[in-house]
């Protein structure tokens, strides 16, 4: 974009090196945002463009002229929603937000101004704006043209939680990322030739620069609510109402809990939702018009009403075994209607059908999602899978007319929206292309639907001492894990979609001296993985397409091919000790049970007489296994002895542990009301486990109450040498956009 040197300074001015504000300095060689000296993470687009607002500083640069100069002609992306990204991610790394900005002023439909004020303690050439724009000043051109690199080197921001392990307690939210095509690439993808996701039949219906999910409509269909937050299935955020089409969003609730599903009660008055906090699933209601939400009924997840006095909902019935049940709104005559067979199986949102007989049940098994069920109202029977076969459905709707069922669904490696004709029709995909779709709200009238548009990404760093560095770059990656002597990382990345919802993917490693990378067991899909305390064999398990579980072992030398473990029963989540033996979860009936074998397969033995939910890791000496066992809703993480002693609680609820390769550490990553926190501690040697508090961790003060512990704000994956860690690195961006039905 051209621009003029303002004439307070030559023409022949050097090209310009650093631009300081406020206690911020922004280094145009380097392209490093500073505060008070230390750097804060920026994304190259985002800083290209708070170069380019700098260098036209009090002055209006338009929409156009951003798009001309930092996305060219010939880039493939959604223009609007990656601006607003890039805009959101300056404004949260100069702390400031739209409604109260400092340095970025939004001019609605004509662009952007740097409203702060410079400091003169920097050297600068300051570029504005003349009438024209038409001439520019090369030097400035030049310097933000420097900071602009090349595509690939992009990268997102660091993620709030890192998994470990693929460890599911109660409804453990999965975080989700959107990529810069955004929804408008979808909508101009060549390969996306179904009539129902032509941009002709799709009207966006919200704006953000961060995420809206969940969407609801009241019985009338003129208000839209939503969650504005990052997760489709549970997620932190905001409960918002919009009056369709062109209503302002108005914020409902205030607060920092975890929400998910949020539905209109019968009038349109008041919308439900449930909130996860301490350990717990209830629904919460707050009125459309304002006022303060309140707790409306406990122990509940994903409820609708039937009529004004009789609910629908799903409840723990016992540990995290979750059930679809009925009752009045005073919790009278309470009726189960489907229960899953597993003491692990979790009904988390269902949708009756017109006619009060039929009962769409969206559902979990061993942290996974299943393929939609449909049961009978009346709890008769278990009812059938439907919609299509094998795939992982997430979210369910009827038709008014009942003539259809939708579902969110990811069969062929995305999530779309598929329907299919009530009773037992062939399923028929929705829509189709480059983005995934989750969230179904159908209009009164069947007409049109609104669903939540966006794409998932992720990306596993490395910090060592030569700084930070990014390792994976296929698909969305977690899950990774160190070698014993530090040179190696592993991951899985999937191809498509989030682990928790799509739930195999391809193992990976890096050699973290070469940046080599290479794929492990080459056209076998993963779900979890455990590398040999030698590092010449990897344990692990399989998905097959009826949910089946199967272990599988793997020469890193190519001394065999893979081979199953022979079993007749359902397997997963191997872990190694150092002795060589192989821990996983076995089912024995509904229950599962954590057994132990050699590599051979021989010496197959149940090792803890009771049931557990997970299985985290094994201490370095063989003698702790850190598991999830119940106790009220969702379960506790326990450190317990495997010759028979007495169990110690690590976390109340959830959280994910590790100890570092030489045993001398042990650290723990926990959701806290103040955010996702790591803690690293020393080990007793006798106990093989810090100074615990005796009811275990369950708030952000137990974690610095440890003796010698290091608390650090993240989610941090520790290294087996010093200074050694990973991390995630996560965003996310999705928009409501109302669907077209023929």
């Amino acid at each position: 974009m051209p621009f003029s040197v303002r004439k307070d300074f030559p023409s022949s001015s050097p090209r310009p090196q650093r631009i300081a504000f406020d206690n911020f300095e922004v280094d145009l060689r380097s392209g490093e945002l500073r505060k008070n000296g230390s750097r804060i993470r920026l994304q190259a687009q985002p800083f290209q463009l708070l170069a380019l607002l700098l260098a036209n500083s009090g002055e209006v640069v338009t929409r156009d002229e951003i798009c001309r100069d930092l996305w060219p002609a010939d880039t493939f992306v959604d223009f609007e929603h990656s601006l607003a990204a890039a805009v959101n991610k300056i404004r949260e790394a100069l702390g400031e937000s739209a409604d109260d900005p400092r340095y970025i002023e939004t001019l609605p439909k004509r662009g952007y101004r740097f409203i702060g004020k410079i400091r003169p303690d920097a050297p600068v050439v300051i570029a504005v704006a003349e009438p024209q724009r038409h001439q520019g000043s090369a030097e400035v051109r030049a310097a933000v043209e420097a900071i602009r690199p090349d595509a690939a080197t992009a990268v997102a921001a660091p993620s709030a939680r890192l998994r470990l392990s693929r460890v599911a307690i109660g409804a453990g939210a999965a975080a989700l990322i959107l990529l810069a095509v955004g929804a408008a690439a979808w909508l101009r993808a060549k390969r996306s030739a179904l009539p129902a996701t032509s941009q002709k039949s799709l009207i966006q219906l919200t704006d953000f620069a961060d995420s809206a999910v969940s969407p609801a409509l009241s019985p009338d269909g003129r208000i839209l609510t939503f969650i504005r937050g990052p997760g489709t299935f549970m997620s932190t955020g905001q409960i918002y109402a919009k009056l369709l089409p062109d209503g302002e969003p108005v914020q409902l609730t205030h607060d920092h809990f975890v929400k998910m599903g949020p539905q209109f009660s019968p009038d349109g008055s008041t919308v439900a939702y449930t909130v996860f906090a301490s350990d717990k699933f209830n629904t919460w209601m707050v009125p459309v018009l304002g006022g303060e939400p309140r707790l409306m009924f406990p122990n509940t997840e994903g409820l609708t009403w039937i009529d004004s006095g009789h609910l629908v909902f799903s409840e723990f019935v016992s540990g995290i075994h979750m059930a679809v049940v009925t009752s009045t709104s005073t919790r009278d005559q309470l009726r189960y209607v489907y229960v899953p067979p597993r003491e692990r199986g979790m009904a988390h949102r269902s949708a009756l059908s017109a006619d009060h007989k039929w009962v769409l049940a969206v559902e979990m098994d061993n942290g996974g999602w299943l393929p939609c069920r449909l049961v009978p109202f009346d709890g008769s029977s278990a009812g059938r899978a439907v919609g299509p076969q094998g795939a992982a459905c997430t979210n369910v709707a009827w038709s008014p007319d009942q003539a259809w069922m939708y579902f969110s669904s990811n069969a062929g490696g995305r999530f779309h929206i598929w329907r299919q004709r009530f009773p037992d029709g062939e399923p028929q995909q929705v829509t189709s292309g480059a983005t995934e779709e989750e969230g179904i709200a159908v209009a009164p009238d069947g007409a049109s639907l609104i669903t939540s548009v966006g794409l998932n990404q992720s990306t596993v760093w490395v910090r060592d001492e030569k700084g930070e560095r990014q390792i994976s770059s296929e698909g969305y990656a977690e899950f990774p894990k160190f070698s014993r002597d530090g040179k190696k990382l592993y991951y899985i990345a999937y191809r498509h979609g989030v682990s928790g919802q799509s739930p195999n993917g391809e193992i990976w490693v890096a050699d973290l001296e070469s940046g080599r990378r290479e794929r492990l067991v080459p056209d076998i899909l993963v779900s979890d993985y455990d590398v040999s305390p030698d590092g010449t064999g990897i344990v692990f398990s399989t998905t097959d397409g009826e949910n089946r579980s199967r272990l599988w072992l793997a020469s890193l030398n190519f001394g065999f091919p893979p081979r199953q473990f022979a079993s007749a029963v359902n397997e997963d989540q191997p872990r190694w000790d150092s002795a060589g033996y192989i821990y996983f979860r076995a089912a024995e009936g509904t229950l599962n049970f954590l057994y132990r074998m050699r590599p051979d397969g021989s010496e197959r033995v149940r090792v803890l007489p009771d049931p557990i939910f997970d299985i985290q890791g094994i201490s370095p000496d063989g003698g702790l296994a850190i598991v999830a066992q119940g106790k009220g809703q969702t379960g506790r993480i326990l450190a317990t002895p495997l010759d028979g002693g007495t169990p110690v609680i690590v976390c109340q609820g959830y959280c994910e542990t590790q100890w570092t390769a030489d045993g001398k550490s042990f650290s723990v990553i926990m959701d806290t009301t103040v955010g996702t926190e790591t803690l690293v501690a020393p080990v007793s040697p006798s106990k093989n486990l810090p100074s615990l508090p005796a009811e275990g961790i369950a708030y952000s003060a137990d974690m610095h109450s440890i003796r010698g512990a290091k608390v650090v704000d993240g989610a941090i994956l520790w290294g087996p040498k010093p200074g050694l860690s990973a991390t995630l690195h996560q965003d996310v961006h999705r928009n409501l956009y109302r669907v077209a039905l023929q």
